[in-house]
């Protein structure tokens, strides 16, 4: 079956690709100058079993260093699943909270958790979570994935990572069935932090 990621990937890799041809630069430059991990540019680029697209973080920071935009996105992670209703939406990181966690780090962004589909794990609607996409998921993280349906559009959600499955922590029945980790879900980030605001007047 035609897998989309991988057609996302293709079309990422591509794009890097001309960059580094038209401005006759190395993997190296286009990371100092964007300000990436040369690593893990590095491992994007040239690692056959490494399954990842370019974060937003990544893709914004290629575009302002080279002036070259990312005209086909696929289905990033940034505009997956942000009509109301959906489970989890990204935020700006105004919040010096936020702020001090991404700090030093490539690949950090900031979501709002909207549904109760992780409540009796102690996360609830309204609660940021802070989500480092370059973390590799170990069984009971919390991690951000994308769902991808047969026309290629995804919905981000947010779930406990097992290891063949996504599995939610709630009393919604709308919630309860176990999401199996196949070739239409992609594990973009795992919850390094949370940051809940004062409820009190």
């Amino acid at each position: 079956m035609f897998r989309v990621v991988d057609t996302i990937r293709q079309k990422h890799l591509d794009w890097v690709r001309s960059i580094l041809a038209s401005k006759n630069w190395k993997q190296h430059r286009l990371a100092v100058e964007a300000g990436l991990s040369p690593s893990a540019l590095n491992k994007f680029f040239n690692d056959p079993t490494d399954t990842r697209t370019l974060n937003s973080y990544s893709i914004e920071k290629i575009e302002t260093a080279t002036g070259v935009p990312l005209t086909v996105r696929g289905a990033p992670l940034e505009r997956a699943q942000t009509r109301e209703g959906g489970e989890i939406v990204q935020v700006s990181s105004g919040s010096e909270l936020v702020a001090a966690a991404k700090e030093g780090k490539n690949g950090v962004d900031a979501w709002e958790i909207r549904a109760r589909v992780l409540e009796l794990a102690g996360y609830i609607p309204g609660d940021i979570l802070v989500v480092d996409e370059n973390a590799t998921p170990q069984p009971g993280d919390v991690v951000v994935a994308q769902q991808f349906d047969r026309n290629g559009e995804a919905e981000t959600i947010v779930r406990i990572f097992e290891t063949s499955f996504l599995v939610a922590a709630t009393m919604d029945p709308a919630y309860l069935s176990p999401i199996l980790i196949n070739k239409d879900i992609q594990v973009r980030g795992v919850v390094i932090a949370s940051i809940r605001s004062r409820r009190a007047a």
